[in-house]
This record gives structure tokens, sequence and C-alpha cells, in this order.
């Protein structure tokens, strides 16, 4: 046998075993089309973050919402006692971020973070529908609808900068730019419309059932 043939037999010997042992799609090989679709979708769990999101964003601009209104004729405040505590209110929230985002990283953590001020702000919505009636509050002169409000800004404020991070979290260490792009276009986007979508309807629900329903 000329050297010419023994070359041309080593090299097709050299890649039948090439083929033989790349991995099948029965063996849990994936093929590059279904790869991509799958690097595309998001997990499970950066998801479920994700949809906490507009709930969220529903109850607190909800209550933004219809507090000015509250305040003056459920609390009889004046006008510019009102502007000014929804003023005081907004500042509340997004100062207290820094609480929460100092928390999170030197001790507790991203989900202890997020469930205490979470139950907190739950607290405080739980405070206020029970100190308030279809009308406004209960009593005029009790400090416990200003506190409720107080406490909700502290809860909604405290949990901010951990929940898009911690559904960033469930993405990997070696996700794709492209699946990071996705999930927080989705993440911006269910938060914009949560918020759209009660400040929308709070108001309505607030003139059919009253305050304490709208709350």
């Amino acid at each position: 046998m000329s050297s010419l043939s023994r070359d041309k037999l080593a090299d097709a010997d050299y890649y039948t075993s090439l083929d033989e042992s790349a991995p099948s799609d029965e063996q849990g090989g994936m093929e590059p089309a279904r790869q991509a679709s799958a690097d595309k979708s998001l997990p499970l769990g950066a998801k479920l973050v994700a949809l906490h999101m507009p709930c969220e964003r529903f109850a607190l601009y909800g209550v933004r919402s219809i507090m000015p209104l509250y305040l003056v004729q459920g609390l009889g405040m004046d006008s510019f006692a009102a502007v000014a505590f929804v003023s005081y209110f907004m500042a509340a929230k997004y100062a207290l971020p820094v609480v929460g985002g100092f928390l999170s990283d030197s001790s507790w953590g991203k989900v202890k973070t997020i469930c205490v001020f979470n139950t907190i702000c739950l607290c405080g919505f739980a405070g206020l529908v029970a100190v308030t009636d279809a009308e406004g509050c209960l009593s005029k002169t009790s400090p416990w609808a200003y506190a409720s409000l107080f406490v909700i800004a502290v809860g909604a404020g405290g949990s901010k900068p951990c929940v898009g991070a911690l559904g960033a979290d469930q993405l990997g260490d070696n996700a794709s730019e492209e699946l990071q792009t996705n999930y927080w276009s989705s993440f911006y986007w269910v938060v914009n419309m949560g918020g759209l979508t009660s400040v929308l309807l709070t108001p309505q629900i607030r003139w059919s059932f009253g305050f304490q329903t709208a709350f």
C-alpha cells in the first residue's frame, strides 16, 4: 500500500472517530438553534421575582394617587399641609433604599431584607385599612393613620434596591448579555405597568367603594 493511501485511510479514521465522539441530541447534546432559544428564556425564579414588583407598585401608587384627598377629606388636613405630607412620604420612600441596601450588603442579604421590609409594608397597609372607613379616617385626631402611612413608606423604600438584583441573581453568573437585557426590559416594563394601572384604577375604586376598599 502506498504512503498516500495510508494517509487517506488515517484521515478517514480520524474524522469517523470525531463523529462518533460528538454528543447526539439523545445523549444530552443540543442543537445551536435550541440552545439559543433556551438562553433567551428567563428562569422561573427571575419571573417570580419580577412579578412581585407590579403588585408592590400597584399598592404603593394606589395609596399615593388618593393620599391628598384622604388627608384633606379623611383627616381634615388643609391642602397645603397635605401637599407637604405627600412630599415627606415620597422623600422617605426614596431615602429608605439606602438603609435597605446597606442591610442587604452588610448582614441580612437580599432575601431577608425583602421579606422584612415587605412585612413592614403589609403591616402599614393593614393599619391604614383598620383605621379607615369608606368616607375616611374613623378618627381625625388619631395618629394611627399618619403612622401607618409612614410605615408603608419605610417598607416600600427598604425593599426597593433588592428586588431587581435578586431577580438578576437567578440568571446565573454565565448569563448572556441578551438574557440580561431581556430580564431588565421585562422587569421595568411590568413595574411601570403596575404603577400605571394603579393610578388609573385606584381613584375609580375609591369613587365607587370608598377609601377602605381602595387601600
